[in-house]
């Protein structure tokens, strides 16, 4: 197995270190960090077409922005090697669905697990995917309970700082 990370992140590098705790050869993209902080975390850095050819599994963990819209799509899974996975626990537009659904349907990829989904909640306009390959989950890859306290802890944190008239650490969008 040859894990890709694509975003090496807080996240990302919480999987690495997870994944060379068992033995897994492990890669990442982000075009962000620099390489020397991969490599100093025994992660190999990689471009992401490389990193597509040259892993079994991809594990997703970058923000979605409008440039990231299907950054997996057909083309990348046709990069990745026939038999592969994809894991995707970041954001669901990051993911061309219906470009996965062929993917698995064609057998370029032995299956799939998404934790996020392009519209959430689902609607019947958006429903949930499914194919005997993919495992779909309620958005709780994140969970669990020293998450869930920091969550309750860092929104604590944030309204008391804007209470007492400070800015509050974290706001993306300041006024809002």
């Amino acid at each position: 197995m040859r894990l890709g990370l694509i975003g090496f992140g807080r996240i990302g590098r919480a999987v690495a270190r997870r994944a060379r705790g068992l033995g897994i050869e492990t890669r990442a993209s982000d075009p962000l960090v620099p390489a020397s902080e991969m490599i100093a975390e025994g992660v190999k850095p990689m471009a992401l077409d490389e990193l597509l050819r040259e892993s079994t599994v991809i594990s997703l963990h970058v923000p979605f922005t409008k440039e990231r819209e299907h950054l997996i799509g057909e083309r990348e899974l046709r990069l990745l090697p026939q038999g592969s996975y994809l894991v995707n626990t970041a954001r669901g537009q990051l993911v061309d669905t219906a470009a996965l659904i062929a993917a698995l349907e064609s057998d370029q990829l032995a299956g799939a697990a998404l934790d996020v989904l392009p519209a959430e909640p689902p609607t019947a306009s958006h429903p949930i995917p499914t194919h005997p390959k993919l495992v779909v989950t309620p958005h709780a890859a994140w969970y669990s309970p020293k998450a869930e306290a920091e969550v309750v802890q860092k929104a604590c944190t944030a309204l008391s700082a804007v209470l007492n008239g400070e800015p509050a650490e974290g706001v993306i969008v300041p006024g809002i």
